[in-house]
């Protein structure tokens, strides 16, 4: 298939025709596999051996809400200090997502929890 052609196919096209971006083949699940490992050692300098030993270190689950990673179809969410980069653990979506709006100030976070049981 032409070069010019594979540009401009939708990612979803790619994937069921068994191609990437990058002409990368294999199966899906090694695609995602390589991918979320270009992201982790990037994005945060930890590989997909280290944040699979973190997931163990936290049974499996988000280590805020306690939902099982299993449940969830995408990766957990690598948490760290923006100002340091320094990694803190894994997160599901909506934890993270959470945090990252209470601006990681665990102040904020203690003033919506005294207004969740306020007005419950």
């Amino acid at each position: 298939m032409p070069e010019e052609m594979t540009a401009k196919m939708s990612v979803s096209h790619r994937r069921k025709s068994g191609l990437t971006p990058k002409g990368y083949t294999g199966s899906l699940k090694e695609r995602d596999r390589a991918k979320h490992h270009s992201k982790l050692v990037r994005k945060f300098g930890i590989s997909v051996d280290e944040y699979e030993t973190m997931l163990k270190v936290q049974h499996g689950v988000c280590a805020i809400c306690g939902v099982d990673s299993n449940k969830s179809r995408k990766h957990f969410a690598v948490d760290h200090d923006h100002e340091t980069g320094k990694v803190r653990g894994l997160l599901c979506s909506c934890c993270n997502a959470g945090i990252g709006f209470f601006h990681e100030n665990p102040e904020i976070c203690l003033k919506a929890r005294k207004y969740l049981r306020r007005v419950q």
